[in-house]
């Protein structure tokens, strides 16, 4: 028994010797296909020579696959019974055809298979596609979301420091009557201090001239001090919140007050 494929190369039979061995002559191009796919341990199969002479061949051809299952008989064996060999070769028919209807399953079971992995494959990368791009859009939205809270607590700061000047500048007018009243009294006591002094340097009393140039001295000491807190009060902070010492803050509150 033989099952030839369609290069005419054995591939099944009950006789090892003839296993991978051409039942024809192989074309060049045969030649060169079975060198590319390597179908057979060997690249160049001997050729099989099967005596017409001493066998009797009986062969079925397989169109789905293009192979040929050959059924081989001693011809010395012609004599028995017709129907006895062809029972035997039936019999071997049909286990062949189970055979390789076997193997046609198998192999149609395989080919599902690697098509469900590779559909399965397919749609975990379309999965992983659309995942990312939700990723992606989700991160662009957080960064423009943080953007805008950065902008909204500069927006913030910035109201809050306008608030602040407001404020500065509205104590400052409430508080120009007094500041106003601060810097008149000591304008007025150098002008009188100043005149009497004049009286004092035309009568020749220059110790007490001079205690009136002192006096006059410390109320303009007196006025810029009250100045340079006006204006250290109504400057516009740049700097960044930072602790402070309380003391001084307080001290030149009361001096603007006392």
């Amino acid at each position: 028994m033989l099952l030839t494929d369609q290069n005419g190369v054995v591939i099944l039979t009950s006789n090892p010797e003839w296993r991978f061995r051409a039942t024809r002559d192989l074309s060049e191009e045969e030649k060169k296909t079975i060198t590319a796919i390597q179908p057979y341990p060997t690249h160049d199969p001997r050729p099989l020579r099967i005596d017409e002479h001493a066998w009797l061949t009986q062969t079925q051809a397989i169109e789905e696959t293009g192979w040929n299952v050959n059924i081989l008989a001693p011809r010395a064996l012609i004599d028995r019974p017709v129907r006895t060999v062809l029972a035997i070769g039936g019999a071997t028919l049909l286990v062949l055809m189970l055979l390789l209807g076997l193997m046609m399953q198998r192999r149609r079971h395989y080919l599902d298979r690697i098509a469900f992995e590779a559909k399965a494959r397919r749609e975990l990368e379309m999965r992983v596609i659309e995942r990312t791009s939700d990723l992606e859009g989700l991160n662009s939205r957080l960064r423009q979301e943080v953007l805008e809270r950065e902008q909204a607590q500069q927006e913030l700061v910035q109201a809050q420091d306008e608030l602040v000047q407001t404020s500065k500048l509205t104590a400052l007018g409430t508080m120009s009557a007094s500041i106003s009243h601060e810097l008149n009294q000591p304008l007025a006591a150098i002008r009188s201090y100043a005149e009497n002094a004049e009286v004092l340097l035309d009568h020749q009393r220059t110790e007490e001239a001079r205690g009136n140039l002192k006096l006059i001295s410390e109320l303009t000491g007196r006025m810029a001090s009250i100045i340079a807190h006006l204006r250290a009060f109504a400057r516009r902070d740049r700097h960044a919140p930072e602790s402070v010492a309380l003391q001084p803050a307080l001290d030149d509150a009361l001096a603007l007050l006392a």
